[in-house]
């Protein structure tokens, strides 16, 4: 009910959006097109919030069922990074799993993960990123890995909590909800999550996920 009264009023926003994108006198001008295009983007990141807090909702009630999936790894990722390669000007550098690389898992809830890991690298670094998956035995191993600001040595402790932000990214958008989300979904998942960061180096987040989870 809370979702539907949001979405409503910005779907309306949407339809008005995409009538003055297509309004071909107004779009001549670079500053009102420029104006839409902002309009445009803070609608959609109201819904990206939405939709994630949502997730975060279902995730922790007792009725969730992950939709497990045979999921060939190495294909899964490439098709993932092809869509979020077109959006971005930087690249992502993908390394992946030698011989087989068959899992099973649920393909909404780890495309949740992979994106929003390699998302907030592009975002923060504002360089290449890099993307590796490894496999130990039972599980495989996914590394996401920037050269950007990195995370406080103080505050790394709290990137999992919902709305926490670090104190260097002033200035940049988002909503401290990504890392939250990521957590529930990987342990939905039954698997684990770890962070490696510095100010100097930047950032690798590695997820150890189950090749055959308990169902």
């Amino acid at each position: 009910m809370i979702s539907h009264e949001f979405r409503t009023p910005l779907n309306v926003m949407a339809i008005a959006i995409s009538t003055l994108e297509n309004n071909e006198d107004l779009t001549k001008n670079n500053k009102i097109k420029r104006s839409i295009a902002r309009i445009k983007n803070a609608s959609d990141r109201i819904l990206a919030t939405i939709d994630n807090m949502m997730t975060i909702y279902q995730i922790k009630t007792d009725f969730f069922i992950p939709n497990w999936q045979s999921l060939n790894l190495n294909e899964f990722c490439q098709d993932l990074i092809s869509r979020i390669d077109i959006t971005n000007i930087y690249g992502i550098n993908f390394y992946p799993l030698e011989g087989e690389s068959l899992i099973t898992s649920d393909p909404r809830l780890l495309g949740c993960i992979l994106e929003q890991l390699l998302t907030n690298a592009l975002k923060y670094s504002q360089s290449e990123v890099f993307m590796q998956v490894i496999k130990h035995h039972t599980k495989v191993e996914i590394m996401v890995s920037d050269r950007g600001i990195g995370i406080p040595a103080g505050e790394v402790s709290h990137i999992f909590e919902p709305f926490f932000r670090g104190s260097n990214v002033a200035g940049i958008h988002g909503s401290g909800l990504g890392l939250s989300l990521v957590q529930k979904c990987v342990e939905v998942c039954q698997g684990t999550i770890d962070v490696v960061s510095n100010q100097a180096g930047g950032t690798t987040f590695r997820i150890f996920l189950p090749i055959t989870p308990q169902m």
